[in-house]
């Protein structure tokens, strides 16, 4: 017998009320046989597998989720972390960074965009990012110091607090070194226009035949 997608429906929703997951997952399973964009199964299946640290299929029913249900930003959050638990952290930053697009000013987002831009290996890009995010919410770089902050969290806040530190002595240091650089130009430029301006007066007031040769340039050794 042939049972429609409501009547499928209905016996998931029966073995969720009892607990029978496999029987959940089972009927949810064959309902995505009839209609692989089936919002409801497609969502506990994500649940289950992010649960069992199965990545990839978590990947593959977010995906199906987020084609469905554009404008569900737990689906896409959870799809990012999917992607960077496989290391896929290209695909991870695109994924998060759409979500940033959707709420800009969520400031999590800020130190998970950052600490990812860091362990890609571009962290003028993550200071950037910790820079936009600390004009937010001023808290967000502080937060490590906060005992009562959960862990992971305190480990992004205090990989950004050092980010900004380092970026920071970076340009104050290089602003440094460019005036002494510009300070050591001019006092150059001054010792040369000096000489020169010695050269012309032992020219116009000292011994012209002297210094001059015979063709009207000066003689070797002046």
């Amino acid at each position: 017998m042939t049972h429609s997608i409501e009547e499928l429906e209905q016996q998931a929703a029966g073995h969720s009320r009892r607990g029978d997951m496999q029987s959940t997952e089972r009927v949810c399973r064959e309902i995505l046989q009839r209609d692989h964009r089936h919002l409801s199964s497609l969502r506990f299946l994500a649940d289950l597998a992010l649960q069992a640290g199965d990545f990839p299929q978590a990947e593959m029913h977010l995906q199906g989720l987020c084609e469905g249900s554009p404008g569900d930003l737990q689906a896409r959050s959870q799809l990012a972390q999917a992607l960077y638990r496989q290391n896929k952290l290209q695909l991870a930053l695109a994924a998060y960074l759409d979500l940033w697009r959707a709420q800009p000013r969520t400031g999590l987002l800020y130190l998970t965009i950052g600490c990812l831009y860091l362990e890609m290996g571009d962290s003028d890009k993550a200071a950037q990012v910790f820079s936009l995010g600390e004009s937010l919410d001023g808290s967000l770089l502080d937060l490590w110091r906060q005992p009562q902050t959960a862990p992971a969290l305190a480990a992004m806040s205090k990989k950004a607090w050092q980010t900004l530190r380092q970026h920071h002595t970076g340009l104050h240091l290089g602003a440094i070194d460019a005036l002494q650089d510009a300070d050591g130009k001019r006092a150059r430029l001054a010792r040369a226009g000096l000489r020169l301006r010695n050269r012309i007066t032992a020219l116009h007031d000292g011994d012209n035949g002297a210094l001059l040769d015979g063709t009207g340039g000066l003689k070797a050794g002046h």
